[in-house]
């Protein structure tokens, strides 16, 4: 059966019927799906996440709502945005469920290559600094274009460390891969880079 109760019965509750976004062709190249991820196992505490919760929220549920987009954004042409996600606000705590969640989420859109957009936290704090722990997570290089096949992007936290991979096809036909490292210093450098 359609509608919401049909994809819960599937076991899937997130999965949408796209069909119905499809804008003409005039249009589509010009639009993008604004999508969301959750995991309603997140109560709004910072407890740690169990091993179980982690695994659900990260790798079935998120995995599956961010293959779900991919597809979808294929199968009605246009982009895709990830307006609104996890429910988190980084605390600075590596092991705290707010900190891991939008890690997690974060890894996972570079795994996918999809725009994100972060809404719900002031970085300030009440004194006007910025709020270092819950900003850290956020600050991320990213490539703004690519002259190729974008192949794997990760970005490391702790070390601020993008690694980009992307391949070419040359006119002999033969690919070439190309990695690309960039490493970040925190802080003042990141600051700057934030506010330009």
């Amino acid at each position: 059966s359609s509608g919401i109760n049909g994809r819960v019965r599937a076991g899937k509750p997130w999965e949408r019927d796209s069909s119905r976004y499809r804008g003409d062709r005039n249009t589509v190249t010009g639009s993008a799906l604004s999508y969301h991820l959750y995991c309603w196992l997140k109560d709004g505490d910072h407890d740690p996440l169990t091993p179980l919760q982690r695994l659900y929220c990260t790798y079935l549920q998120a995995a599956d709502i961010m293959a779900t987009a991919q597809r979808d954004f294929r199968r009605t042409g246009g982009g895709g945005f990830l307006t609104e996600f996890g429910g988190c606000q980084p605390d600075g705590d590596d092991k705290s469920s707010d900190t891991v969640i939008c890690e997690d989420l974060m890894n996972l859109a570079d795994e996918h290559f999809a725009s994100w957009t972060y809404w719900d936290k002031d970085f300030f704090g009440p004194d006007g600094n910025v709020e270092w722990d819950i900003v850290t997570p956020f600050i991320r290089a990213y490539p703004k274009a690519t002259a190729g096949t974008p192949v794997k992007l990760t970005f490391d936290v702790k070390t601020a460390t993008m690694d980009f991979r992307f391949s070419l096809i040359r006119k002999s036909g033969s690919r070439r891969r190309f990695s690309c490292r960039i490493f970040g210093t925190r802080k003042d450098s990141l600051l700057q880079r934030m506010i330009l």
